[in-house]
């Protein structure tokens, strides 16, 4: 088992010694517009492909009916003579139909 990891050990160091030249040709590579847009596409589609896997939609509905009450008790709550309380304007209660 030792020699295995002495070996593999062995095989790091041998790359090591090329880490300059593949730098540089890494380095040449990207000096290319062409080259750096195909990366920066391979990039963004690989990103896309595992926000797509990784991350579930959710249904934000009953959230929303959750908020719109709420926001409706609390202009309900007003007593006569206090400071007028108004609904935020915001892109999150847009999404509200009773708020829009």
């Amino acid at each position: 088992m030792q020699a295995m990891m002495l070996k593999t050990l062995g095989i790091f160091d041998e790359i090591r010694k090329y880490i300059p030249v593949i730098t540089e040709k890494v380095l040449d590579f990207l000096e290319s517009p062409e080259n750096r847009d195909k990366l920066k596409g391979f990039v963004i589609q690989k990103l896309d492909e595992y926000t797509a896997n990784a991350f579930a939609e959710v249904d934000y509905t009953y959230h929303n009916e959750v908020l719109a009450n709420i926001i409706m008790i609390i202009a309900r709550l007003q007593l006569p003579g206090s400071r007028k309380r108004s609904v935020p304007s915001t892109p999150m209660f847009s999404s509200i139909p009773c708020l829009r």
